[in-house]
């Protein structure tokens, strides 16, 4: 059986996504997650979760990430990602 996997943080390197939207660096992508959907994409991994400190972001993240990953990449599907906290909860403690 394949390992779960948790992913710390939800800004630039994880998720291409920023304090002010959509990154325009070289991470627009990002980078964790990309390699996450990749190993889930092959059946490599489990699970996906990812856990920042803002739900109220996470609605935004996610599509964002459906929009330069999703819609993009061929069997890459963010939406299997699990989110925390819950959307429109701030909770500094969900590490």
């Amino acid at each position: 059986m394949p390992p779960n996997i948790l992913m710390f943080g939800t800004g630039e390197y994880t998720t291409g996504f920023t304090a002010q939207g959509a990154s325009v660096s070289d991470k627009k992508t990002g980078v964790v997650a990309l390699v996450m959907l990749d190993l889930k994409r092959r059946k490599l991994v489990g699970r996906l979760g990812m856990v920042g400190t803002n739900g109220k972001k996470m609605p935004q993240i996610r599509a964002h990430m459906q929009a330069v990953l999703g819609d993009v990449y061929t069997d890459i599907d963010p939406s299997c990602i699990e989110t925390f906290p819950a959307d429109g909860v701030v909770d500094a403690d969900a590490y």
